[in-house]
């Protein structure tokens, strides 16, 4: 028995039909290749149909939610903690734990900034990506949770590090 395959842009069919059909789908599809050639072209609205499905997309939504949870979080820390902070903090340590150079407390919320900026490149980044390959937009999408938690993590090891 013969098979036919069918590719479609996403996904892919087996299919094991009578010889009747298979002639039909064969010459049909003949057909629209040999009128489709001279419109094989680009649409402009292709790259805003790639754009609204990226932005339907499950993960970019749950990587944005929780990043933005982080973010927040962290600024939520960050204020609740603010008057209680010495005035300069150490937010460099050599290997044995003295501090190399004393900052402002206020450039805590650098971190917060910088986990912000990371995540609205890489929504950017991933949303141009999505409409080639979608694994890629969604490692992308993810990175910023990433981000977020390293900050995060060395955010809450200097407001519990500090005496207060």
């Amino acid at each position: 028995a013969e098979l036919t395959i069918l590719l479609p842009d996403l996904g892919g069919y087996v299919l094991s039909p009578d010889p009747a059909f298979r002639t039909a789908l064969v010459e049909r599809l003949e057909l629209a290749r040999g009128a489709g050639e001279a419109t094989v072209r680009p649409r402009a609205g292709a790259v805003r149909g790639g754009l609204t499905r990226a932005a339907a997309d499950r993960w970019l939504l749950g990587s944005v939610g929780l990043a933005l949870v982080l973010l927040l979080g962290m600024l939520g820390a960050i204020i609740a903690r603010y008057e209680a902070l010495p005035e300069l903090l150490a937010l460099q340590l050599d290997p044995l734990g003295q501090p190399i150079n004393m900052y402002s407390r206020f450039e805590l919320f650098y971190l917060p900034g910088i986990g912000a900026v990371v995540l609205l490149v890489d929504v950017l980044l991933g949303t141009l990506l999505y409409g080639r390959d979608i694994l890629a937009a969604r490692l992308v999408w993810s990175a910023p949770v990433l981000v977020q938690l390293a900050l995060a993590a060395g955010l809450l090891r200097t407001l519990l590090g500090s005496p207060g």
